[in-house]
């Protein structure tokens, strides 16, 4: 008979929402120091699942929002008198909201972004 040997442990890491949200707020950033205007966006919030999904083949955790998605968001935040600020925060909660993975929308795919719980503003 031959002797088990046991396997070490694998360590698992996650990524934290803090990074994930600090690659969103340096792709704003970028999107404001190249002139990103509210007006180059999709139609803010009632922007489906699936269009905002569909303005990069990788949109994503982990991935950088295009300067159309930021304009979008910036605009759905705008429209709901949010404070537009947020576009880093808004953006994940629309990426968890239409579980979108590899520019698909896994989620509530014919709904407007907008109708994420909390997104309504004033």
């Amino acid at each position: 008979m031959t002797a088990m040997t046991a396997r070490p442990a694998r360590t698992v890491t996650r990524r934290s929402p803090v990074w994930i949200t600090g690659i969103a707020a340096a792709v704003c950033l970028g999107s404001l120091v190249t002139g990103c205007g509210a007006g180059e966006g999709g139609d803010g919030g009632s922007t489906t699942c699936s269009e905002f999904a569909a303005m990069s083949k990788d949109t994503g955790l982990g991935s950088n929002f295009t300067d159309q998605q930021t304009a979008t968001l910036k605009k759905m935040l705008d429209d709901e008198d949010l404070d537009t600020s947020q576009v880093p925060l808004a953006g994940m909660q629309v990426i968890a909201y239409c579980n979108i993975y590899g520019g698909a929308a896994g989620s509530n795919p014919d709904a407007p972004i907008s109708n994420i719980p909390g997104m309504q503003g004033n």
